[in-house]
């Protein structure tokens, strides 16, 4: 052993912190010999136990296991060959060692050697920062470690990289003010958003786009301020609020258009494109694409946004069909990159659109590997998620092809790799991937391995919230296609051999807790996810279990899975429907365009005429006949439905869709709307509590019936305000004691404590919905004696929040309501259409609301009106009938029997939906 080790070692036992640690072994870096060392320590711990000496000893194998994780082994091979000096050109911590580490980040990142970089920033981290100033140098070192890790598809280490970078300007006196530090933050900011939407985390990357806005801002960096608006704008985009984001593209074009940058302009009118194809609008998009076209034309800076263009018009000639049209565009772009040495960027534009698994795609395959042999860069610098799209694309090709084997060897490569770059969206993918290509061979044994893969990531998924960033709604919807895949595995007919399943549930049981564990983890009120025994416990100790029956439509890519439970049967029933995720979409936005209007098309598409609403066609709802066929022969004579509908499901009126008889379902059965079989239980447990089968109490009249709190407020812009906040006397023509202001007496403090003694409310106003937070969602009241604006988006948050009467509010006061009725009338914009009513329904259950009946788009006040008027009628006259009868009696009777010939026409008698605690009486 040399004297070398001897002395290190003997300086490592006199060290007194880790710190110390760490400066002799820099010190000794380039003359010590990292083996020799470690086995001089281990030599003496083994002399020193053998001697009795135990604590010596421990102490001495801690500090060989400190060694062995603090040392750069890099270090050894990097001193000796740069010749540094080994004595007195050391430096000295914590001021010159900190920067000389960041020094070495800097080349090893100039170098490739990510790995190596990574472990040199962790061991900076550890090392407190003296000099302030150069706070800007060592965080743009962070961001630029940073996007090379979001390159070689590791984002959580990104992230981490980042995440708790910072600045206190406070603390740093002048430096604070000085326009790099807010340059510097911006950057900051925004790669550590990108991260998170590399994680499926909006609302984080939403929040950190917003605080890259403020620094550039501060900077006065207009390029980083277009770069976070456009990190917003694509934050609403990538959650599908694609409205959103085509009006903040709008005002980002504004912005752009206002600083007279050509090279601004096109890239806000490339996004706005983008945005619009996605919101259905494609002529509007093919328009932006070819401004862009334009403006690029002999700008040859604007050469890559002139790429942008051509490959989004190929987009769009892809959504026609048009493969032959949507490959020249792809080409041309392709050409342009080239002419500016961009073809590693056009190489990656073209491969991430080999996402969509369609026999027309092998055109674009074939493309993408002409242009991925053209020498652009070395392979080896090749960015990984480029690389892993087209081998994954070469994968689908495989599959569609019949290939199955050649297809899951490359899946299972693929798939391993993403693994060692720490897992994540790109491991998920790859893992349904994997297993919906092996569960389309006809081998046993590959099916069985299909579905152990999806539900060994099941299982890890329900652990995933606590290990990092805040998992939000978004990123839960990303797990649907594992539990999508298990479901389609557990109905689909067995083959030769069943399955092996993890516990002693039939198949088809196991399936029903599976949609429900999944709609349960995306659903406001969170929970226990319920089981299939215990809804069937539930329902068949019902008194109406003989006329009650649970439906539960789950949708999917390519069809529908509608499980159906009728008390007294011995199990689910289920059947698949070729009705898809986009077909349901589709009919959801044609249902809301027909009957409340497109403001946004040209020409805008108007309101549906109260009185002539036969001009409109709906046969888009017969298109939705198989989903209640699937349903109605194992229903039939029990005129009770619990119908529970998931995405888009949840905005269509299944109350409206004629069967197979021709008859409208509500013609037969009454539609009771709940979130989950969950919502069934906790309304049996909140019967079950109340200790009576008449939930109403509250103030009552001399009469014995509970006063009925009414509120109404119209908005400033109403022009004949009566209209919203006359409702008192439908109420009391119903026979009900009324109480309650309206009009600038309707605010939040009147509302509220009106509310803390009431059973049953109405409330008639406008409302928002917050889709980032529902609980946010809510009434528009008055304030300080002023109408609200029925447009709240247009106002700050302050003044919106002062005349807002949220869900959160209602949770605060854990208000005891047992029926809300709400004849809030939409705006018929993004802020609040008639389907967003669904989020607020759920937030008003969620506070405790018993039972909640609200509009699935913008009534028609007279026929609203004349519909609650005959339910309260009904509530009053029959005070022992269940309130789900009540309510189906009024729907009826204006289907049958309206008292105008067009009020028997859907957008009138099928507007109001009940949801919640069906039993109050």
């Amino acid at each position: 052993m040399d004297e070398q080790e001897h002395a290190v070692a003997d300086q490592l036992l006199r060290a007194g912190s880790l710190q110390e640690v760490q400066t002799v072994l820099l010190r000794s870096a380039a003359s010590c010999k990292v083996g020799a060392l470690l086995a001089e320590l281990r030599e003496r711990a083994g002399r020193l136990r053998a001697a009795g000496r135990a604590a010596e000893a421990e102490l001495t194998e801690h500090l060989t296991g400190v060694v062995e994780r603090e040392r750069i082994p890099e270090f050894e091979r990097r001193f000796r060959s740069e010749g540094r000096p080994t004595t007195t050109g050391f430096p000295e911590p914590p001021g010159e060692l900190r920067m000389w580490l960041e020094q070495d980040i800097s080349r090893l990142l100039d170098a490739g050697d990510l790995d190596a970089g990574v472990t040199a920033s962790h061991q900076a981290d550890r090392v407190p920062l003296q000099d302030v100033g150069e706070w800007p140098r060592l965080t743009g070192l962070r961001v630029r470690l940073a996007r090379a890790l979001r390159a070689a598809g590791r984002p959580w280490e990104a992230l981490a990289a980042v995440e708790h970078v910072g600045f206190n300007p406070s603390a740093a006196g002048e430096f604070s003010r000085s326009g790099l530090v807010y340059v510097t933050l911006a950057q900051l900011y925004l790669v550590r958003a990108y991260a998170y939407e590399d994680l499926k985390c909006p609302q984080a990357a939403r929040a950190a786009f917003d605080e890259a806005y403020q620094a550039a801002q501060l900077a006065g960096d207009d390029v980083l301020q277009l770069q976070a608006q456009t990190g917003t704008a694509s934050s609403n985009y990538a959650e599908g609020r694609h409205r959103d984001a085509v009006r903040e593209f709008r005002r980002l074009l504004q912005f752009a258009e206002s600083r007279d940058q050509p090279g601004f302009v096109a890239s806000a009118l490339n996004n706005l494109g983008i945005a619009l194809r996605s919101a259905g609008e494609h002529a509007a998009a093919r328009a932006c694409h070819e401004r862009v076209l334009v403006l690029a034309e002999r700008r040859r800076a604007l050469v890559e946004c002139r790429v942008t263009a051509q490959f989004a018009l190929g987009d769009l000639a892809f959504d026609q069909r048009d493969i032959h049209a949507a490959g020249l565009s792809y080409l041309h772009g392709f050409m342009d990159a080239v002419e500016v040495g961009a073809i590693a960027s056009a190489q990656a534009m073209l491969t991430a659109r080999l996402d969509r698994d369609m026999p027309e795609s092998d055109l674009l395959l074939k493309l993408a590997a002409v242009f991925r042999n053209l020498p652009s860069r070395p392979r080896d610098r090749e960015d990984w998620r480029v690389t892993a799209a087209f081998t994954r694309a070469e994968a689908w090709s495989h599959r569609r092809q019949g290939r199955q084997s050649e297809a899951v060897r490359l899946l299972r490569r693929l798939r391993e790799e993403a693994a060692t770059r720490g897992g994540g969206a790109w491991y998920q993918d790859l893992t349904t991937d994997l297993a919906r290509t092996l569960a389309g061979s006809p081998e046993p044994t590959d099916r069985q391995e299909a579905f152990d893969l999806l539900w060994q990531e099941r299982c890890r998924l329900r652990e995933a919230p606590g290990d990092g960033p805040t998992v939000e709604t978004a990123s839960v919807l990303d797990h649907a296609p594992v539990y999508r895949l298990l479901v389609d595995l557990l109905t689909d007919p067995p083959g030769s051999r069943p399955l092996r399943l993890p516990d002693a549930r039939p198949p088809i049981e196991l399936a029903f807790d599976l949609h429900e564990e999944l709609h349960e983890r995306t659903a406001i009120r969170r929970g226990a996810p319920a089981s299939f025994s215990a809804l069937r416990g539930c329902l068949d100790g019902l008194a109406e279990a003989p006329e009650c029956a649970y439906v539960s439509l789950f949708h999917g890519p390519e069809r529908t899975t509608v499980f159906t439970y009728a008390p007294g049967a011995d199990g689910p029933e289920v059947t698949h429907v070729p009705i898809g995720s986009e077909q349901l979409a589709r009919i959801s936005g044609q249902l809301q365009r027909t009957f409340d209007g497109d403001p946004r098309t040209f020409p805008p598409l108007a309101p549906l005429h109260p009185r002539r609403p036969w001009r409109r066609s709906l046969d888009f709802l017969g298109e939705l006949m198989p989903l209640v066929a699937a349903f109605l022969p194992r229903v039939a004579g029990r005129p009770l439905l619990y119908v529970s509908g998931d995405g888009p499901l949840g905005t269509l009126p299944l109350h409206a869709v004629p069967g197979p008889s021709g008859a409208v379902v509500a013609a037969h059965h009454a539609v009771v709307r709940v979130h989950g079989a969950g919502s069934v239980l906790q309304a049996a447990e909140r019967h079950a509590a109340s200790g009576r089968s008449d939930a109403v109490t509250g103030t009552r009249s001399r009469s014995g019936k509970p006063t009925v709190f009414c509120a109404g407020v119209a908005a400033r812009e109403d022009p004949v305000p009566a209209r919203l906040e006359g409702d008192a006397a439908l109420l009391a023509e119903a026979g009900w004691q009324v109480a309650g202001p309206s009009g600038e007496a309707a605010d939040r403090t009147a509302v509220l404590a009106g509310l803390r003694t009431a059973s049953i409310a109405h409330l008639t106003c406008h409302g928002y919905a917050d889709r980032q937070e529902p609980l946010d969602s809510g009434l528009l009241l008055a304030y300080g004696g002023r109408r609200p604006s029925k447009l709240p988006a247009a106002l700050s948050v302050r003044t919106r929040l002062e005349h807002l009467l949220t869900a959160r509010d209602f949770a605060r006061d854990r208000l005891e309501v047992d029926l809300l009725t709400l004849r809030a009338c939409g705006t018929g914009n993004d802020e609040f259409a008639g389907g967003d009513l669904e989020s607020l329904v759920q937030a008003l259950l969620h506070a405790g609301v018993g039972t909640v009946v609200a509009a699935l788009w913008n009534v028609d006040e007279r026929s609203s009106r004349r519909l609650l008027a005959a339910f309260f009628r009904n509530l009053a006259d029959r005070p022992a009938e269940p309130l789900w009868r009540s309510f189906w009696d009024a729907q009826r009777t204006m289907l049958e029997h309206p008292a105008r010939p067009w009020e028997s026409h859907p957008y009138h008698w099928a507007a109001l939906a009940i949801s919640g605690d069906w039993r109050m009486r």
